[in-house]
């Protein structure tokens, strides 16, 4: 009976958990000397899909900071790339800060979703900064996701509509800037 019993119980190990795809991926990140940290990158990380993504970033770069990409990528069992996504914060575009202090901590959350292709599964989840551009016009980072010329193309539109509505408003006063605001 003994006999049977040792295989039994190597079976079972065989069998178990530890040889399946893990419940959760553990992101890889890369903090490759850009001076923005990226960390505690969380969300709904499975071998079949990626959503829900929070982290954190730090500026340790220095510099005030005006605009950042965070790229994520899912590399397949198969060894195919399963998908991209990123996180774009461009402070020019906000009202309440147009910078990113030195030392300063945000919280962040990403969109959107990547999903494993049928018969396929994610096996890792690669994080990098991809681009940051710093108030003084410099920027770092591979850019990857060729996010710059977007950035600056977002940044120069911002700056005319707010040199177009600061003139409407120095010309034509209150009532006409919010008519504009309002204008479908």
């Amino acid at each position: 009976m003994r006999r049977y019993f040792v295989p039994l119980i190597l079976c079972l190990l065989c069998s178990s958990s530890s040889l399946t795809a893990p419940a959760q991926l553990v992101p890889e990140i890369r903090n490759d000397g850009t001076g923005l940290v990226v960390s505690d990158f969380t969300g709904d990380i499975t071998p079949a899909k990626v959503s829900g993504i929070r982290f954190t970033i730090k500026n340790d770069s220095g510099k005030e900071i005006a605009a950042y990409v965070i790229a994520w990528n899912t590399i397949t069992r198969t060894g195919k790339m399963g998908g991209s996504s990123m996180y774009i914060e461009d402070k020019s575009l906000l009202r309440s800060s147009n910078k990113m202090g030195i030392g300063a901590t945000e919280e962040c959350e990403g969109m959107g979703s990547v999903t494993a292709a049928p018969n396929d599964s994610f096996e890792k989840l690669e994080v990098w900064v991809d681009y940051i551009l710093f108030t003084d016009g410099a920027s770092t980072g591979p850019n990857k996701m060729r996010m710059a010329s977007d950035i600056t193309n977002r940044r120069q539109g911002a700056k005319m509509l707010r040199s177009y509505l600061q003139r409407t408003y120095q010309q034509k006063g209150i009532d006409s800037l919010l008519e504009e605001l309002n204008a479908k």
